[in-house]
């Protein structure tokens, strides 16, 4: 279905829609004038880098819409459902051996 745009009521599939994108608009105003979600986006971003997908259907704004891409995607657990295999994350740490404290120092954790 597509949004009414002011022309009629919403349907019931566009509520959620809509209070998906008041939560990300929020989320946005947060950041902006607050700072207040930075935590927030700085542990999606680790489980991101990480690969770490339970984390980071944990860390969505939209968990459920999260996880159905995910499964929808053929990939495996250790690559990006966008990037594939030419995941920079996946690159980064297969070719590029940090030095654990340095991984330490820059996370506040071990790494996986």
């Amino acid at each position: 279905m597509y949004p009414s745009e002011h022309l009629g009521l919403p349907f019931l599939d566009d509520i959620p829609k809509g209070i998906i994108a008041a939560k990300i608009a929020a989320h946005a105003i947060d950041l902006a004038f607050r700072n207040s979600d930075i935590d927030w986006d700085n542990r999606m971003a680790l489980a991101r880098a990480e690969l770490d997908w339970p984390r980071q259907f944990d860390e969505a704004i939209d968990s459920y819409t999260a996880r159905f891409i995910k499964e929808r995607i053929p990939t495996t657990q250790n690559s990006c459902s966008m990037c594939g295999d030419l995941c920079p994350f996946k690159l980064f740490s297969k070719n590029n051996r940090a030095d654990k404290s340095q991984i330490i120092r820059l996370t506040g954790r071990e790494p996986a």
